[in-house]
């Protein structure tokens, strides 16, 4: 004897009905723990070897002589079977959100997990420069750092809308996304060195951390990085950047961190596991972190180098063609020659904050420094003669020509000044 079964009006699935279950009873859905009554009449006959239909079942059968032409007529119309559909479906859609209504401090406390691990993907703590978790793959001679903590302005509803607006401009992060095959939403920060002192090319690492645990596979195929290599106790995969002739390699550090170089001798002086605190960088390039570069800081770059003229004009091997990365003037070589230390960065909160600090080897190249940018028009009252061109620039110039100040201390010349995030979008939207 096969039990008889109802259907649950919760959840639809279908109960067997104990024999012992009386009218008026409640009957336990085993699928979604909802009890419903069950009412005399509901209780079917049970189906033996004896069954035979009934008359509604027998009517499915051909009836004798009925011809098909006339079972062809029962049929509704296209019109009156959509109509009964859609009713049907309004009606479902009407209960349904009475039930999400009237059931939604129970759901909440089943999805409070899915609900907490939102919520900490969404907070983002503001961190100092220097204690980005980047900085730990950096090769200790670094001494050029270009960084971006993403996360921070992209929290930062203005400053989001502005990103938002210079997508597809030259000022966009789409370069971001191509080299990495992640969404911008993705990144936590990210961190650019460059190893420029006594060397012909500089060598580049960009280290990138993810603000949940990256997909390697899904970065792959995005990136199409299927050429794999082995070097050292590193796996690398190669492929093409932004899809163009630019050939580099990827490194998946961990869990949320990729660095990438431009070739794999680049990251043979990249530590294996992150190394803490930025004490194997140069003195002046701590300093600068340290003491200029605090919370809130969203995008920077700082530098340090002995000579900056040879840096940016190397002497080529024997037999190579002169390698002037930068065409200098006689007095640009000057005013580089004693440049030790320089710093840019900008905060962004209800207007955007920019800062820039020069270091000279000595009081008198400081002064010398505080002369070429006054020239530049980056003097209190004047207008910024690096921003002319462009009429987009025009009121982001004006801004900056207002509010800027200037000071100088020993050997340090530094600038602050401040323009709103509506002068830059016209900067960024209008273009030059």
């Amino acid at each position: 004897m096969t039990p008889e079964t109802l259907s649950c009006p919760y959840c639809n699935s279908s109960v067997s009905l104990s024999p012992t279950v009386e009218p008026g009873q409640r009957v336990r859905c085993p699928r979604c723990q909802e009890s419903f009554p069950y009412h005399a009449g509901e209780r079917g006959h049970e189906i033996g070897d004896d069954f035979e239909p009934g008359p509604l079942l027998a009517f499915q059968q051909p009836l004798p002589g009925i011809e098909e032409p006339s079972l062809l007529r029962l049929r509704w119309t296209n019109r009156s079977l959509a109509t009964t559909i859609l009713a049907v479906m309004a009606t479902m859609a009407v209960v349904g959100l009475i039930f999400a209504w009237v059931t939604i401090q129970d759901r909440r406390k089943r999805d409070h997990a899915e609900q907490t691990v939102a919520q900490d993907l969404a907070r983002v703590i503001s961190i100092a420069p220097a204690k980005l978790a980047a900085l730990g793959y950096l090769p200790s001679d670094t001494n050029v750092m270009v960084g971006l903590h993403l996360a921070e302005l992209m929290g930062n509803s203005a400053a989001r809308d502005l990103l938002v607006s210079a997508h597809g401009t030259g000022w966009n992060l789409n370069t971001l996304e191509q080299w990495t095959g992640l969404k911008l939403s993705e990144v936590d920060h990210a961190v650019l060195g460059l190893s420029v002192e006594d060397r012909l090319v500089p060598r580049i690492i960009l280290v990138v951390r993810t603000r949940q645990p990256l997909s390697a596979d899904s970065i792959r195929t995005v990136l199409k990085a299927e050429r794999r290599t082995e070097r050292g106790q590193r796996t690398l995969y190669r492929f093409h950047a932004s899809q163009s002739a630019i050939e580099a390699v990827l490194w998946f550090a961990d869990e949320n961190t990729l660095v990438l170089a431009l070739v794999p001798e680049d990251l043979d002086n990249v530590p294996l596991s992150p190394i803490p605190g930025i004490e194997r960088f140069s003195s002046d390039v701590q300093r600068l972190l340290v003491d200029q570069l605090h919370e809130g800081t969203q995008a920077w770059i700082v530098g340090h180098a002995a000579n900056w003229t040879k840096v940016l004009s190397p002497q080529p091997l024997p037999g190579m063609a002169n390698l002037n990365l930068v065409l200098l003037t006689k007095r640009e070589r000057e005013v580089l020659s004693g440049l030790r230390t320089f710093g840019a960065w900008f905060e962004v909160e209800g207007e955007i904050v920019w800062h820039l600090a020069v270091e000279g080897r000595d009081p008198t190249a400081a002064r010398n420094l505080e002369a070429y940018l006054a020239q530049m028009g980056l003097e209190p009252g004047k207008r910024l003669r690096i921003l002319e061109k462009g009429a987009g620039n025009e009121r982001l110039a004006g801004e900056l020509s207002e509010t800027l100040a200037q000071s100088q201390k020993d050997n340090w010349v530094t600038f602050q000044a401040k323009s709103s995030l509506e002068a830059i979008r016209r900067a960024t939207i209008l273009g030059p």
